[in-house]
């Protein structure tokens, strides 16, 4: 496997698995072989695991999104918004 397919596999099983942040970027760390510090570097601002929080919350909003608009529309009827969030993130 290429560097950046190992790095997209990475990458995507941290952001689909449930859990915690901190133990889905050990566990992909782990198994990948790599280390998040320097795939994703720190910036000024933020560190490696906030990159990676903002790009795991946007997967789960687009998919939340997705499902409301088009996938299943009754999905969300009778569920708040964050309702329905926490429900796709605890799948």
């Amino acid at each position: 496997m290429s560097e950046l397919a190992t790095i997209q596999r990475w990458l995507t099983s941290i952001i689909v698995r449930p859990g915690t942040l901190n133990d889905k970027i050990q566990l992909a760390d782990d198994h990948y072989k790599l280390k998040n510090e320097r795939v994703i570097r720190q910036s000024g601002r933020l560190a490696s695991a906030e990159k990676i929080e903002i790009y795991s919350r946007g997967y789960f909003l687009r998919l939340l999104e997705c499902i409301r608009r088009r996938g299943v529309p009754n999905f969300c009827k009778g569920l708040s918004y964050s309702s329905a969030a926490k429900l796709i993130q605890s799948i």
